[in-house]
């Protein structure tokens, strides 16, 4: 029975360490395209507005019919769309850097212990998008002039399905940017449960410190 195992669980783990390089790169791949799509879409419908406003969220900004919008929350006292998250905007492309490069390590070369925070980075990406999103909306639906021309009650616009503000109906949707962080989020995932399979079977494993000593390249004897 041992034996069987000395020779089925090296071409077994050489297997696995394959799918955990892969999975993590697609994964990282995944995460850098989203960057270049749309992320979520706002419609708004009104009488006056029968074909309804589009507004469209990326990581660099925000596009559609952004003026028209801005015109429409003038009159209720929101301020403008495109001041929101210029903060987040501006470091999106450093933080999908480095949301590469923990993925890559946490899965290729740390620790056993250590793995699960590769995972956790790439969950944390469009949960704190969506966080980070609703905070914007809140805010801006509930720091209204009191000197605009039409006096509302603060309201938070809905970030998923049907909603109404004021005689406004809106419909809210992620895009393919969000998707594809998810898919990248999925992928991670199985890269993960990959690396737990080649640390079950390293005869190391529970030895290993910060860092993964044969770094998922050598098949330890």
């Amino acid at each position: 029975m041992s034996a069987e195992h000395t020779i089925v669980r090296p071409h077994w783990s050489r297997a696995r360490r394959g799918w955990v390089v892969g999975l993590s790169l697609l994964g990282v791949l995944a995460f850098g395209a989203s960057y270049f799509f749309p992320w979520w879409t706002f419609q708004l419908f009104a009488p006056q507005y029968p074909k309804g406003l589009e507004l469209i969220i990326n990581l660099t900004g925000v596009a559609g019919d952004v003026a028209e919008i801005n015109t429409i929350n003038h009159y209720i006292g929101m301020g403008h769309i495109d001041d929101a998250a210029k903060l987040e905007r501006e470091f999106a492309h450093w933080l999908i850097g480095g949301l590469g490069v923990a993925v890559v390590t946490a899965m290729l070369f740390a620790g056993k212990k250590f793995t699960t925070l590769g995972a956790w980075f790439a969950v944390g990406f469009p949960l704190g998008f969506i966080l980070d999103t609703q905070y914007w909306m809140y805010r801006f639906g509930h720091d209204l002039d009191p000197k605009a021309a039409i006096d509302i009650p603060p309201f938070t616009p809905v970030l998923f399905g049907d909603g109404k503000v004021g005689q406004f109906r809106t419909i809210a949707h992620p895009d393919l940017g969000f998707w594809l962080a998810v898919a990248g989020v999925a992928l991670v995932a199985g890269a993960m449960y990959n690396r737990w399979k080649v640390c079950g079977v390293c005869p190391t494993a529970g030895n290993c410190g910060a860092t993964c000593s044969h770094a998922l390249v050598r098949i330890p004897k």
